[in-house]
């Protein structure tokens, strides 16, 4: 529940925050839902206005997210489960855990494309209805949502992964990184549009250009695993992820060209 905290957090910071598309009709009477007024109120008090979620502080971050912690076990996680019967998952606030069942797990990984599509129709819909009541323009929505939740950089992450091991050659193709090395989504960004550090690894511009947004041959599969195996880093079920992408029309089987 902590992880998807973060990210619903992270997108309604940057929507409320940084582009200014309200996620609820604001009048004079009410400034819009209680997760903005949280948002709104925050960035005013540590004048963090435009700041994207991603520059904050840590000590910033983990202050938001404690304040916005309590509004979405009651009313993201409760109305969602409450609108969808309790058919779609399960939640207990006092394990502050959220689980699947097989069914539910399998439809959205083989649906996950489509789920997106319509999320983002609606949700553009949605947006648009908003604004215009409230007179506000905002330049190219659909982008705007369909990319709200790419981070800034990935400085953090590449931090965090020479603290583990440092990393001096291409993940793919060997070559000894020179100080434009960058991080790869081993599993496309575009399919699980969240970064974690399971699934992030060292690339040479050329690897990572090349290989865009296709999932690797088998055998860099089997070194991520054995990779976040050994520097123990905490990681799903890559294989699974890799099928459940496959699925939604992932191309697979890229390898670097040969030198």
């Amino acid at each position: 529940m902590d992880k998807l905290n973060v990210t619903f957090t992270m997108v309604y910071w940057n929507l409320v925050n940084v582009y200014r598309v309200p996620q609820s009709p604001i009048t004079p009477l009410a400034r819009g839902s209680g997760m903005e007024k949280v948002i709104r109120s925050f960035s005013e008090t540590n004048s963090l206005a435009l700041i994207p979620f991603d520059s904050l502080m840590e000590e910033s971050k983990m202050l938001l997210l404690r304040q916005t912690k309590p509004w979405m076990k009651n009313y993201v996680f409760g109305a969602f489960w409450g609108d969808t019967g309790g058919n779609l998952f399960g939640f207990s606030k006092a394990e502050n855990r959220v689980w699947l069942n097989e069914k539910s797990f399998r439809f959205l990984s083989e649906n996950k494309v489509l789920i997106d599509q319509v999320n983002y129709y609606e949700w553009l819909k949605m947006c648009e209805g908003i604004l215009s009541k409230a007179e506000k323009r905002v330049d190219n929505l659909s982008a705007v949502l369909e990319n709200i939740t790419k981070r800034a950089n990935l400085d953090y992450f590449k931090e965090k992964l020479n603290k583990l091991g440092k990393n001096e050659t291409c993940f793919y193709c060997g070559k000894r990184l020179s100080d434009g090395a960058q991080l790869d989504h081993v599993i496309p960004w575009d399919f699980i549009k969240q970064d974690q550090l399971c699934n992030l690894v060292f690339a040479c511009p050329s690897c990572n250009s090349s290989k865009n947004d296709k999932i690797p041959s088998e055998k860099y599969l089997k070194k991520l695993i054995e990779r976040n195996a050994r520097l123990g880093i905490e990681s799903p079920d890559i294989l699974g992820l890799v099928n459940a992408a496959k699925l939604n029309g992932v191309v697979d089987g890229w390898h670097p060209k040969e030198k």
